[in-house]
C-alpha cells in the first residue's frame, strides 16, 4: 500500500487525484535462503538431507500500481494494489547439500558438499485488495486480502565434496574415513514454485512538511496460508530427478516503510520487511534419468517411485528496496 500526502481537508481536485493510478518503479534486493528437506520417514522431523539455496544477495528491479483512495486522507474506499518483481540472473551465493544417514549416528553429517550458486530466474508477485478506514486526520488503517506467486530457479556448479567412505561390498555399509573431492560444472539444478493468500493489516500516518511535502510511515503484516507448492530437483551427477507436489504451510511476513513526497507528485519510498514460508511437507517422487543397477536389479531409466510424508521445504528471507514514485 502507499501513501503520499499528509491528511488535509478533501477539495474537489483532490477527491479526484484520489482514484488516479499511483505508480512505483522499485530497485532491491532479497537477503535469506531457500530450503530443500529430505525426512527419514513420514511421521518423523528428523532431516536425512537438506539443501540450502543462498540469497546473498538476489538483486531485483520492479514495479507497482496501485488505484483507491489516498491512505491518509480522509475519505473511506477500497483499493487494490499490484507488484511484480524481477531477479536479476547471476551468482547469488553458494549452495550447501548435507545428509545425515549414519544409523547408529543420526547427527553425523555422513556427505557434505558446497558449490556456487546461480539464479537463472526469480520472479514474487503479489495483488492486495483492501479498504481504506481514516483514522483521525492524518492516519489510516488498511485491512487487505493478499495473494501472491514466487517462483526461483537455481542451478549448483562446480565446488567440492566432503563424504564418508563407504565399503565397495554391497549392501555398502559407512567405514571408516572421509573422501574429499572436486566437481566441475553443472552439478544440481532446482526449480520452486510457490502460491499463497494471506489476509494483512497496514497502519499509516501521514507528516505534513513545509512546501507542500509529506513523510508517510507505514508498518504491515501479513498471516497467510500456503495454497500450493511444487519443485524439481535434478542430480545431474547422480542423474536423478525429484518432484514435490503440496499444499499447506504458514506464510508470515512482516515490514515498515517511509516515504517521502515532492510537491510535483514525486517521491522516494524505503522499504524493509521479512517473509518466512514453513511447515511444508508432502510426498516426493524420484525418477531415474538412466539405466541403473540397484543390488543386482537392472531398473530402467524413466522408473518412478513415490514416497509420502518424506519432502519438506522452505523460504525465508528480508526484502529491501528503493523506490521511486508518482502519482
Amino acid at each position: 500500500a502507499f501513501a503520499e500526502e499528509a491528511a488535509a481537508p478533501p477539495t474537489e481536485a483532490a477527491a479526484a487525484s484520489d482514484y488516479l493510478p499511483r505508480f512505483q518503479a522499485i530497485a532491491g534486493a532479497w537477503i535469506g535462503q531457500s530450503e530443500e528437506i529430505v525426512y527419514q520417514s513420514a511421521v518423523s522431523s528428523r532431516y536425512v538431507s537438506q539443501l540450502l539455496w543462498d540469497m546473498y544477495p538476489l538483486w531485483y528491479l520492479g514495479f507497482a500500481l496501485e488505484a483507491g483512495p489516498d491512505a491518509t486522507r480522509r475519505r473511506a474506499g477500497f483499493f487494490a494494489a499490484a507488484s511484480v518483481r524481477f531477479g536479476i540472473p547471476g551468482v547469488s551465493g553458494v549452495m550447501q547439500d548435507r545428509d545425515w544417514q549414519m544409523p547408529d549416528d543420526p547427527d553425523y553429517v555422513t556427505e557434505f558438499s558446497e558449490h556456487t550458486s546461480l539464479t537463472h530466474t526469480a520472479l514474487q508477485a503479489g495483488l492486495n485488495v483492501g479498504r481504506n478506514i481514516p483514522v483521525g486526520n492524518a492516519a489510516a488503517l488498511r485491512p487487505y486480502l493478499n495473494g501472491a506467486c514466487r517462483y526461483f530457479s537455481f542451478s549448483a556448479r562446480d565446488g567440492y565434496g566432503d563424504y564418508q567412505r563407504r565399503s565397495p561390498v554391497a549392501p555398502y555399509p559407512y567405514i571408516d574415513g572421509r573422501d574429499r573431492f572436486s566437481f566441475y560444472g553443472e552439478v544440481i539444478t532446482f526449480t520452486q514454485l510457490f502460491w499463497s493468500v494471506s489476509p494483512g493489516l497496514s497502519f499509516q500516518y501521514a507528516l505534513a512538511l513545509p512546501q507542500g511535502r509529506a513523510l508517510t510511515l507505514e508498518a504491515f503484516s501479513e498471516l497467510g496460508y500456503l495454497l500450493s507448492y511444487s519443485s524439481e530437483d535434478n542430480h545431474t551427477y547422480k542423474s536423478m530427478q525429484y518432484f514435490d507436489t503440496t499444499y499447506g504451510g504458514l506464510v508470515l511476513s512482516g515490514g515498515a516503510a517511509a516515504h517521502f513526497s515532492f510537491k510535483n507528485r514525486l517521491g522516494l519510498r524505503a522499504a524493509v520487511s521479512y517473509t518466512r514460508i514453513s511447515g511444508i511437507r508432502g510426498p516426493v517422487t524420484l525418477r531415474n534419468q538412466k539405466t541403473m543397477v540397484i543390488d543386482g536389479t537392472t531398473v530402467p531409466v524413466g522408473t518412478t517411485e513415490t514416497y509420502p510424508g518424506l519432502s519438506g521445504a522452505g523460504l525465508s528471507f528480508f526484502d529491501v528496496s528503493l523506490a521511486l514514485t508518482f502519482n
